[in-house]
């Protein structure tokens, strides 16, 4: 049996995840200064939450248990999807990461200033997003890094064809 990767040619390695990851295959390890801002999604579930995304006092705040490194998020753009009383997915609002905090239970707090989508630009039928969610089963996962450009791209234009809210900038 080989050791080599039959896809990018590389040595398999033993205890690594990926390249760049700690001895316990968690994480990236390498500083990300120059590369390019990473986007996310953070689907925002009503039921599970207790009150409706676009809440003025939760607008431009994320959470997650997820272990993540602080600073490697700063720059980076979050895209907040939620969904309607009729089950019906929408992106809420998206926002450049500026700072994190911990909130009172150790979980990290992903704060920006946010940039609601409105009218509310529906994704249910989207190709892309379809796609998406059935790959983050039912959108379970919590925080997800997007690398997909479809994806990205999508997202992009849901926003920019949305007007800016009263009491956003967009």
């Amino acid at each position: 049996m080989s050791n080599l990767n039959t896809r990018t040619g590389l040595k398999k390695q033993r205890g690594h995840a990926r390249p760049g990851a700690d001895a316990g295959g968690r994480g990236n390890t390498a500083k990300r200064t120059g590369c390019k801002p990473r986007h996310w999604i953070c689907y925002h579930n009503p039921d599970t939450m207790g009150f409706p995304a676009g809440l003025a006092e939760a607008r431009g705040r994320v959470m997650t248990r997820k272990r993540l490194r602080t600073e490697d998020l700063l720059g980076d753009r979050v895209w907040v999807v939620s969904r309607s009383r009729r089950g019906r997915y929408f992106l809420e609002e998206h926002f450049r990461v500026g700072s994190t905090e911990r909130g009172e239970e150790g979980e990290l707090v992903i704060v920006g200033e946010a940039r609601t989508v409105r009218p509310r630009r529906w994704l249910d039928g989207l190709q892309w997003f379809e796609r998406y969610r059935t790959e983050m089963n039912g959108l379970s996962l919590g925080l997800q890094s997007v690398k997909d450009l479809e994806i990205i791209r999508g997202l992009q234009g849901l926003a920019e064809a949305a007007e800016p809210a009263p009491g956003t900038t967009n």
